[in-house]
């Protein structure tokens, strides 16, 4: 019984991590960063689909601009800067409403990547303002 709380324990640290120290905030923060990136190589992916499914029409350019927002967002939560943290959070559920809003069916569909991005995204941010706690000396509270 003991054991498998245990192993709960170990994988559950994956998914929502323990922060205590520089190590475990930096990797936290690294999450936001993937998350980033895998958003931003989905769009264009996504806009390269497009493109060739459809050669004479010219894309809407709002998806480059995400991708370029993302791109900057995910440095930025790699320096450690809270404003890119708190934002890649917030456009990212900004994103999802929207689609949700607009195209139900095919936004329900990617509901289950918006759960592993919101919460890759809410462990950058919490990565990102413990590393700061750290920073300035507090301690670790998680």
């Amino acid at each position: 019984m003991a054991e498998k709380m245990q192993q709960k324990r170990r994988d559950m640290g994956k998914i929502w991590p323990r922060i205590v120290d520089f190590d475990s905030a930096h990797r936290a923060a690294m999450q936001g960063v993937w998350a980033c990136g895998i958003i931003a190589g989905f769009t264009v992916l996504n806009m390269i689909m497009f493109m060739v499914d459809f050669p004479g029409q010219v894309p809407d350019v709002t998806p480059l601009i995400y991708v370029v927002f993302f791109a900057f967002l995910g440095v930025g939560i790699y320096r450690k800067y809270r404003c890119a943290a708190v934002a890649g959070l917030g456009l990212y559920v900004y994103i999802f409403i929207s689609k949700i809003v607009m195209d139900s069916v095919s936004a329900l569909i990617g509901a289950m990547f918006a759960v592993f991005f919101i919460l890759a995204l809410t462990n950058g941010l919490r990565g990102v303002y413990k590393w700061h706690a750290l920073k300035l000396g507090a301690g670790p509270i998680s």
